[in-house]
């Protein structure tokens, strides 16, 4: 049986009332697990999700330039709520 060891990292969203925690490879410092957990409409929830397989991120070209679509506006900030 091997043992594996991981480093466990959790953020506590006190407004939404959840508990964010990964579980990372530590020679790697990949994710392996992700678990939210905590309250919603006075019901329990608890959700785990393991990351089984990775694909390598694209490598970018060096003289990659960002072209907007048309019609769009940029701005300084945009609010992303959780749920």
């Amino acid at each position: 049986m091997t043992i594996e060891r991981y480093y466990a990292y959790s953020y506590q969203d006190r407004e939404a009332g959840f508990t964010f925690t990964f579980l990372v490879e530590p020679n790697t410092a990949e994710v392996t697990q992700l678990q939210i957990s905590g309250k919603a409409d006075g019901i329990d929830i608890k959700v785990t999700e393991q990351i089984l397989d990775r694909v390598p991120s694209p490598v970018v070209a060096a003289d990659f330039t960002f072209v907007p679509p048309a019609g769009v506006t940029q701005v300084e900030s945009m609010e992303i709520d959780i749920f």
